[in-house]
C-alpha cells in the first residue's frame, strides 16, 4: 500500500524504470492510468497481457506480434508516430466511456491465453 502510494505521487513524471520486482510492478500497474507498449520489435509481448489482467487500457504501436495479440482491445498507435500516441493517451484520460469497453474487451482477450493452452500449442507442434 505505501508503495502505491509513492508510485501515485510521482505520477505526471515518465522515467526509465528497469527490471523490477513483482511487488513493484504490482503497485505501477494498480496506480497507473494506462499502459503504453510501444515497442518496434517486440515478439509476444508479456505487457499486454498483464494491462489486461489489471482492467488497464492498453495504448500500443502497430509493430511486431503486438497487433495479433491485443487485437482490437487496445488504442493502436503507429509505430514511432509521437503525435498519435499523444492523441491516444489524450483520449484514454478524456473519454473513460471508451476505455472501460478497452477494459472490458481486453478481460475477454484475456480468456484466450493460458500456459495449459500453450503447452498443448507447443506439444502439437512437436510432434508435427
Amino acid at each position: 500500500e505505501k508503495l502505491v502510494t509513492k508510485v501515485r505521487a510521482s505520477s505526471g513524471v515518465a522515467r526509465y524504470l528497469g527490471r523490477v520486482d513483482e511487488k513493484t510492478l504490482s503497485a505501477l500497474y494498480q496506480s497507473c492510468s494506462a499502459v503504453l507498449f510501444c515497442s518496434r520489435f517486440e515478439g509476444f509481448g508479456f505487457p499486454i497481457l498483464e494491462a489486461f489482467q489489471n482492467r488497464k487500457p492498453l495504448i500500443c504501436s502497430r509493430s511486431g506480434a503486438i497487433p495479433e495479440v491485443a487485437q482490437d482491445a487496445c488504442i493502436s498507435v503507429p509505430t514511432a508516430d509521437s503525435q498519435a500516441l499523444a492523441d491516444a493517451i489524450q483520449h484514454v484520460v478524456r473519454h473513460p466511456e471508451s476505455t472501460a469497453r478497452l477494459m472490458d474487451m481486453g478481460e475477454r482477450r484475456l480468456q484466450d491465453f493460458s500456459w495449459e493452452k500453450a503447452g498443448r500449442q507447443m506439444h502439437r507442434f512437436l510432434l508435427q
